[in-house]
């Protein structure tokens, strides 16, 4: 019997809703049945757990004693400061870990992924526990916890599939395993967070910190540099298989020494990074388990914070030669302004290809790599500006590198006049893909489920890194509002005729524009409560007036001193965060200033 075209298209919305909820569903089912099944019970010292109904669980405790400095500058810990042994990790700190460790997307060889995979973890939550604490308090990580089962991720869909060099070895780890990092992850980034021990530029796998705070600071000392009449040199370095070379002898001595972590500590790190083995799995093909010597493993939870660590001297030794830094993970961008005269233009090539070959050198004494095959370089400033400057390349090392017009740092495209329309364009190009393919789903989808797509893969691409884009063209933000007009016209089922303010506002859809505003206002709100990083936090300041004032009570905000241009022509200052956060705080109304939390801000 032959299905009908309609019950085809029935079947088939139901099983593309069914599977659109059932992660999300998992995730809920998870957070709210562990600590219904544990909140009840603690773990005592010598790690058996006590249920006890009558008795509150108890505060959460940390995994080791950590140090206890304030937030001074960065030295080496004092005796009485290292992390010497491990006390008890309690269900609070556990059931954290548990919630927030992805368990659906762990791919082992135990990876608990369906619902029945649930119940079983739930039931064995109290073992789970057992399991923690024993591998603090023993300092040690098992045998089956270290192996790790790679599956080869081709970088990008357009690389030749034959070269090794374009896979990436992304190591897939027990879930157990996982959650026991992130018990050890949790207090240490804590720890690293608190006492100020990590570079204050680097933004990855840090509280508070992003691909898109790293972004915004880069772009405000472009834009500043830009206005006020001198040329930024941009160079992005990075690193071969960064992850995977680093030298055990070397990171464990830095933890002890800068870190502050000895006794039992120490030794569970030296235990997590000794004797561990990889096999490399293809098409269920499965290859022997080969011992690492050396390198943290790519998809473990720890392996990021612990490179982090590693590479903590790079701060101090970039700060000698007066060169501006950023850095996300292995990521490095360094940048030095200079006026347009031949002697300045020679003292900022001198100092940065200096400080590139300290770097490098740098990098090979602790046995790693500097890429020079994806190095670039670029200069940024106006066009007046950048003719008067004559230099197209610079020496990285034994590498003689050309100047671009134009760089991919972190996702976002920056060309060297900071207009942004190369990253405007990718957004486009990327955002119709996705509506393409949004329309072609669209009759099989309801409104809502449409509706979530639509927002998850379009709304975000159009979101990432918008905070850059305030202020760029019109015509730019025309194109970027005219995908997100197609979006929602696909989803709400409108024609191109049909007005859309109306079809945005039944969405709960901001216009792209003001998207970007509220995400400078969210970011302002945090660089005031202490909820972003040091180094967007430093580029505002509360206005204080000289006098006894009543604008004193309004909670404004100073605005630096910019060259703003005319009304059709704004200059590159206008669009800095620095002088942009102050411009939309102070317009706000003095109730929404005085929001109790970043959650009740995001709903005015």
């Amino acid at each position: 019997m032959s299905v009908l075209p309609s019950e085809r298209r029935e079947r088939k919305k139901e099983v593309i809703e069914k599977s659109g909820n059932m992660k999300k569903k998992k995730t809920e089912y998870l957070a709210t049945a562990l600590v219904e099944s544990v909140e009840t019970s603690h773990v005592t010292t010598n790690g058996r757990i006590v249920v006890s109904p009558s008795e509150p669980p108890p505060p959460s405790t940390k995994c080791w004693n950590w140090s206890r400095r304030g937030r001074e500058q960065r030295e080496k810990p004092s005796e009485g400061q290292q992390v010497r042994h491990a006390t008890n990790c309690d269900v609070c700190d556990t059931g954290a870990a548990i919630v927030t460790a992805r368990c659906l997307k762990c791919r082992g060889d135990n990876s608990w992924v369906s619902r029945s995979g649930i119940d079983l973890l739930l039931s064995s939550a109290r073992n789970v526990i057992r399991i923690v604490n024993a591998s603090l308090f023993s300092a040690s990580v098992p045998r089956q916890f270290k192996t790790a089962v790679i599956k080869p991720i081709l970088k990008k869909h357009n690389l030749d599939p034959s070269s090794c060099k374009n896979y990436r070895p992304v190591s897939n780890l027990p879930f157990v395993s996982k959650l026991v990092e992130r018990v050890v992850a949790l207090q240490l980034t804590f720890h690293l967070d608190r006492y100020s021990l990590l570079d204050k530029f680097q933004s990855a796998y840090r509280p508070k910190h992003s691909c898109e705070t790293a972004l915004l600071r880069l772009m405000n000392d472009l834009l500043c540099s830009a206005d006020a009449g001198k040329v930024t040199l941009v160079v992005l370095l990075d690193l071969s298989a960064a992850f995977d070379v680093i030298d055990h002898s070397t990171l464990l001595p830095r933890l002890q020494m800068e870190v502050g972590i000895g006794g039992s500590a120490l030794q569970w790190f030296h235990s997590y990074l000794s004797d561990r083995t990889q096999r490399v799995m293809v098409n269920q093909a499965s290859s022997v388990a080969v011992p690492l010597l050396c390198g943290v493993p790519q998809g473990s939870v720890l392996g990021p914070v612990l490179f982090s660590i590693y590479t903590s001297q790079l701060g101090p030794l970039i700060e000698k030669h007066n060169v501006n830094r950023k850095m996300f993970a292995d990521d490095t961008e360094l940048y030095f302004s200079f006026s347009t005269d031949s002697e300045s233009v020679r003292e900022a090539v001198c100092a940065v290809e200096d400080c590139c070959l300290e770097v490098k050198s740098w990098m090979l004494r602790n046995k790693l790599k500097l890429n020079d095959e994806k190095t670039e370089a670029m200069l940024c400033d106006s066009q007046l500006s950048l003719s008067k400057v004559s230099l197209d390349s610079i020496q990285v090392g034994q590498a003689r590198i050309p100047l671009s017009s134009s760089v991919r740092n972190l996702g976002l495209y920056v060309d060297n006049l900071l207009t942004m329309s190369d990253h405007v364009s990718s957004v486009v190009k990327a955002c119709y893909f996705h509506i393409r393919t949004l329309g072609r789903l669209r009759p099989s989808l309801n409104k809502k489920t449409a509706n979530a797509v639509a927002v998850s893969l379009i709304g975000s691409t159009l979101d990432y890194a918008n905070s850059c884009l305030w202020g760029i063209s019109k015509s730019e933000f025309s194109r970027l509002q005219r995908v997100q007009n197609t979006a929602a016209r696909i989803v709400a089922g409108k024609k191109t005729t049909d007005h859309i303010t109306p079809v945005l506002r039944d969405l709960h859809w901001l216009p792209v524009e003001k998207r970007i505003e509220h995400k400078l206002l969210t970011l302002t709100y945090g660089c005031l409560h202490d909820l972003a990083p040091v180094y967007l936090q430093e580029l505002i300041r509360c206005y204080q007036p000289q006098r006894n004032l009543r604008s004193a009570a309004h909670f404004r905000l100073e605005r630096p001193s910019v060259q703003s241009g005319n009304a059709n022509k704004k200059t590159a200052g206008f669009r800095s965060f620095s002088n942009v956060a102050p411009l939309l705080w102070n317009s706000l109304p003095l109730s929404t200033k005085e929001s109790d939390s970043i959650g009740s801000l995001r709903k005015i």
